[in-house]
């Protein structure tokens, strides 16, 4: 796909799961459920300047993803001249709020001095339900894109061009983009 240079950061953002979680804002945002793409429609109909950027999850998970997870694995000695104001949303989830909740679905957590502090019980059948139908959705945009098919896709050419800008000036590795 050439997205993405293929490189020793870029392949450790794979194994993170709050990057994995930040690509799934993404991930939502280009092939949305048909009630969210009758919202965007409603939207841009009422407000169609609205659609000048990203929304704020999308356009800050994309950040988040670049500069604060690779960015940092890259070099750990900056900071910012000023504090990001990022979208609540892509926050929490970069803080790793989405994989605590996938993982008290799995197993039991203990709390810091010894004790049960979640169990999976506490995840109800309409929780694992969502979560099932959310991976199946994902499942399924995947293999359109590794098709290379961006048909029905909202706003691929933007995302990916944005991906692309995001990632140029990342130093080369070996072998292909993804």
């Amino acid at each position: 796909m050439g997205l993405v240079p293929w490189h020793p950061l870029v392949q450790r953002a794979t194994r993170d799961h709050a990057c994995k979680h930040l690509l799934g804002l993404v991930m939502d945002y280009l092939n949305p459920e048909f009630e969210e793409i009758m919202a965007r429609f409603k939207e841009l109909g009422a407000a169609p300047e609205a659609f000048d950027g990203f929304p704020g999850p999308v356009a800050d998970a994309l950040n988040i993803l670049r500069h604060e997870k690779i960015g940092r694995w890259q070099s750990q000695n900056w900071v910012w001249a000023e504090s990001p104001k990022y979208d609540r949303t892509a926050k929490h989830v970069a803080g790793g709020e989405y994989d605590r909740q996938k993982q008290d679905a799995l197993y039991v957590r203990l709390s810091f001095v010894g004790g049960v502090a979640s169990t999976p019980e506490r995840v109800t059948m309409q929780q694992a339900s969502d979560a099932f139908a959310r991976s199946e959705h994902f499942q399924s945009l995947l293999k359109q894109l590794l098709d290379r098919d961006s048909r029905g896709l909202w706003e691929y050419d933007r995302v990916a061009e944005s991906i692309k800008q995001l990632f140029a000036s990342l130093e080369l590795g070996q072998g292909r983009g993804v």
